[in-house]
């Protein structure tokens, strides 16, 4: 995966963090422009929607994915307030 990234990856939040933590991970997903949850209100609340959540914070906080915004069912964004 790291020599010929996916354009699709289906994954779990806990895998994602894992990914996002490994050097080979973060290039990997380097310049992901989409990113699509499915079934979120399933882990919402949980332990799960956490790292989901948090994986998702930090591909948006990537320097190469800065211009994109975390997004959700209907356009939600998932900043809080």
């Amino acid at each position: 995966m790291v020599r010929r990234p996916p354009e699709i990856l289906i994954t779990t939040p806990e895998s994602l963090n894992i990914l996002l933590s490994s050097r080979a991970g973060q290039v990997m997903l380097t310049g992901i422009a989409t990113v699509i949850l499915d079934e979120i209100h399933a882990v919402v609340g949980t332990k799960r929607g956490t790292h989901l959540i948090t994986a998702v914070e930090r591909l948006s906080a990537s320097p190469a994915n800065s211009a994109h915004r975390p997004l959700g069912h209907g356009e939600a964004s998932f900043e809080s307030g």
